[in-house]
């Protein structure tokens, strides 16, 4: 008697598992919303209500394991796999689509680097591409160390002027690669008629040996030639002064403007940049519009403010983000010591 209580106690217990594992399993599979990461990914993800911690929850599949290993070559796989499958494939169907001329360099592009998967396009409220999706493949030797990588990513940047937005007067500036594991983000600065381009930028994420999206700036600079410019540095100091509402001595010594090309809005004019001016104890990034000598942005280089987000499980997490320049800093108080989280 005593064994068959033990044994149906045994049977109920196998198959409360089995009704219980596949709600788990799916809660499991569901819980990283592919919306949330498609949101991550194209920076369009709309206002995350606040958080009111209650308590830290471990990321799933990210934290180190108990023994410390690092993460699996399989790991590593099918995250790149996830975010690749976040991008939204439906992106092309926005009612926009790309001009005749960027559309017949984006299929060169894709013969030349043996492209086999369609590519995926996301384009801005106005109608502008911001991003192309899908794979391209990368050489051995273009892949052996992070310059190779830049240099590659700016040769083919270079030879197809027309999609990536460098026209007849633009040109490559330079290319940077930061890599964490065979994951790599290749920054590409442009010039155009010599002078920077700042808000021109794009960058290239790649996985390996194959490029996987390339997001930024497609469009050409919609200027002329530049002109003879100079800028009137009291007349600067007053404008400062009397944009941060502040007394004159209170804005330090300008540093050395520099002469290249700005953004308002989408409007690209020529402008003045003062990298790092300090006013009343804080640096600023300060433009100036080069042809009248007005005032027309300022940006503080550091600051410091609470943010949230979604993790790759599709939870809400706040965090602390610290905008340096034009670098972003995100501190996770949870994470172990001696570990870190790169963020392209």
């Amino acid at each position: 008697m005593r064994r068959y209580l033990i044994l149906s106690v045994l049977v109920i217990a196998v198959s409360a598992t089995f009704i219980l594992w596949p709600k788990a399993a799916n809660e499991t599979d569901n819980g990283a919303s592919d919306d949330g990461l498609a949101a991550l990914i194209h920076g369009d993800a709309t206002a995350v209500p606040a958080v009111k911690p209650a308590g830290h929850k471990q990321l799933k599949n990210l934290s180190p394991s108990a023994t410390g290993a690092a993460p699996t070559e399989a790991d590593i796989q099918a995250l790149a796999d996830r975010l690749l499958a976040a991008a939204d494939p439906n992106a092309q169907d926005d009612g926009y689509q790309l001009g005749d001329d960027k559309r017949a360099e984006l299929e060169q592009l894709r013969a030349s680097r043996f492209a086999t998967d369609e590519s995926r396009l996301k384009f801005d409220s106005v109608g502008r591409v911001r991003a192309i999706y899908g794979k391209l493949e990368l050489t051995t030797a273009e892949v052996a160390s992070s310059a190779s990588l830049a240099g590659a990513v700016g040769a083919m940047v270079e030879q197809h002027t027309t999609l990536f937005g460098l026209g007849e007067q633009g040109g490559v500036a330079s290319t940077a690669a930061t890599c964490a594991e065979d994951f790599c983000a290749t920054k590409v600065k442009k010039t155009f008629y010599g002078l920077p381009a700042w808000d021109h930028e794009l960058t290239v994420s790649s996985k390996g040996r194959e490029v996987f999206a390339i997001a930024g700036d497609f469009t050409g600079v919609a200027l002329g030639s530049p002109g003879q410019y100079t800028l009137d540095l009291a007349a600067a100091k007053q404008a400062i002064a009397a944009h941060f509402s502040v007394a004159v001595d209170e804005v330090g010594e300008l540093p050395a403007a520099e002469l290249g090309v700005a953004k308002l809005g989408t409007v690209d004019y020529y402008a003045f940049k003062l990298a790092e001016q300090s006013v009343a104890g804080v640096d600023y990034e300060i433009y100036f519009d080069a042809e009248s000598g007005h005032f027309t942005s300022a940006t503080p280089l550091v600051q410091h403010a609470s943010a949230s987000g979604l993790d790759l499980a599709g939870n809400t997490v706040s965090f602390d983000a610290t905008p340096s320049g034009g670098s972003y800093v995100m501190v996770d108080s949870r994470f172990p010591a001696g570990q870190k989280t790169v963020v392209f």
